[in-house]
């Protein structure tokens, strides 16, 4: 089955399982990329590419937005608190 997504006015078929394949491609942060992010971010602040270059051992599986986006739900989370 196909899909057709609009994003900026411009038109992108999608099949629904290439969706669903992404979705299953998502692992979980480990206590170590998890770390390595807070370390970063203590030197860097919120420049993910250098926190990225930095501790590019311990954060191979994620990008630069990856890391913006988990900085965003544990700083939300601890608000919470």
């Amino acid at each position: 089955m196909n899909i057709t997504c609009v994003w900026l006015g411009k038109k992108r078929n999608a099949d629904i399982g290439d969706l669903e394949n992404k979705a299953k491609m998502r692992k979980p942060w480990t206590d170590t990329e998890t770390q390595a992010l807070l370390d970063g971010y203590e030197l860097y602040g919120s420049k993910w590419a250098e926190i990225k270059k930095k501790y590019s051992k311990d954060l191979v599986r994620r990008s630069n937005v990856d890391l913006k986006d988990k900085f965003r739900v544990i700083s939300a989370s601890k608000k919470k608190v």
